[in-house]
């Protein structure tokens, strides 16, 4: 019975009844032997594809189902085959055309053209998902005959007593007539639905033809517009590393100038504290002095005085340095903050390729000149450096006209004191 397993679902042609589809080959319970369930596709059966309330298969109709010993039709099951006959009686042959075009409508909306990323992404931007209607035979529409109850187990297996006359030229009951009316508006409705199905798969697919042809027509624009934000990209780090750099470079400046004005300052007041003393021990002095040391100090501290009036002058003259070094630094601090933002304007920017290549030009001129002014600002620091120990003025005594000490430390006065 295993080999026989394939002939199911087959049509079968059965002598002096009609034709059905095999639904079910192997035995039945409480009998001998093996069956054949068969769905003879119309109220011409004698079940439902039960027995003893086993249920075997199911059938089209309430009484549709019909069990017969399978000797009697092996020859037949062998023959059988998966496509219908035109010379099947006219309600099985409505329900068969039902089954293979519904059949057919599965397969076609079932199986969608291979999917590639391109065709992905095209038909989830322009198509909609398109709803299927329902193709399952409208079974409220159809009537359906109540089960006959039989005490005779034996008549709802076998129709050998039943007249061949009367189950092949049977008449039509209204009942049947409506179905068959039924069913011949509904494949005629499966048919339209269908054609229209098939004319808006064959739209979609027009367009789709079309999008694919406009995609592979903008993908080199897409591509270079990506390799050019990739060079942008790059150009902008490089441009921001500069531009780093240069902000440590004057941060750096800035700590020399502070840390050069403080130790001016403390070199001022130190020299102011030393005027002061010599005046004192000047004014204590002069009453035992000579009248000769007595100009000799005086022309000393007319020295001195000269001396502090110049190193105010050079303080003052620092802090206006100082002064124009901080507007130049913060210049140059405006000046980048203007670039950087002239560099993220570029960055975000996708047209106007020239325009491009010509403020990158300009901002990297702008940075050459701002780099030779930062040299420049660094060379008049070092000047200014210069300057500072140039006006230190080496210590002289005025008192034995020698080097390294002043006349307030001369061991010779001590002398003459005393």
């Amino acid at each position: 019975m295993q080999s026989y397993q394939d002939k199911i679902d087959c049509f079968i042609q059965i002598p002096n009844i009609g034709r059905g589809k095999i639904k079910y080959i192997g035995p039945v319970e409480n009998k001998n032997g093996y069956f054949v369930g068969v769905d003879l596709l119309a109220n011409i059966g004698k079940n439902d594809g039960s027995f003893l309330g086993v249920r075997y298969f199911t059938t089209e109709y309430p009484q549709s189902g019909l069990f017969i010993q399978f000797p009697k039709v092996a020859h037949l099951v062998e023959q059988a085959s998966r496509v219908a006959l035109a010379s099947a009686p006219p309600s099985t042959r409505t329900t068969i055309i039902n089954e293979s075009l519904r059949n057919d409508f599965n397969k076609e909306t079932s199986q969608p053209p291979p999917a590639t990323p391109r065709r992905s992404m095209m038909m989830k931007n322009n198509m909609e998902t398109m709803t299927i209607p329902d193709l399952r035979p409208h079974q409220d529409n159809i009537p359906r005959e109540g089960n006959q109850n039989n005490n005779d187990e034996d008549d709802s297996m076998e129709i050998d007593a039943f007249s061949s006359s009367v189950m092949v030229d049977q008449p039509l009951s209204p009942e049947q007539k409506q179905q068959e009316s039924v069913t011949e508006t509904n494949v005629q409705q499966y048919i339209n639905t269908i054609e229209q199905q098939r004319q808006t798969i064959a739209k979609y697919e027009v367009l789709l033809n079309e999008q694919r042809v406009v995609l592979e027509e903008i993908q080199p624009v897409i591509d270079a517009c990506e390799q050019k934000s990739q060079l942008l990209q790059e150009e902008r780090n490089q441009l921001e590393k500069k531009v780093t750099l240069q902000q440590s470079v004057q941060e750096k400046q800035r700590a020399e100038f502070i840390e050069e004005q403080e130790q001016l300052m403390a070199a001022v007041d130190k020299l102011n504290e030393e005027i002061k003393q010599n005046e004192k021990r000047i004014a204590e002095n002069s009453a035992t002095a000579s009248s000769g040391s007595t100009v000799v100090d005086s022309e000393e501290l007319e020295q001195l005085r000269k001396y502090k009036q110049d190193m105010e002058s050079a303080k003052v003259k620092w802090d206006k340095e100082k002064e124009q070094l901080r507007m130049h630094n913060e210049s140059l601090s405006k000046e980048y903050k203007e670039l950087n933002k002239e560099l993220m304007a570029l960055s975000n920017n996708d047209t106007g390729d020239s325009n491009k290549n010509e403020d990158i030009d300009r901002l990297l001129q702008q940075i050459d000149h701002l780099e030779q002014q930062l040299s420049k600002a660094r060379k008049e620091i070092k000047e200014l450096k210069m300057v500072k120990h140039q006006e230190k003025k080496p210590q002289y005594c005025v008192l034995c006209e020698k080097t390294g000490h002043d006349q307030l430390h001369c061991p010779s006065q001590y002398v003459t004191n005393q």
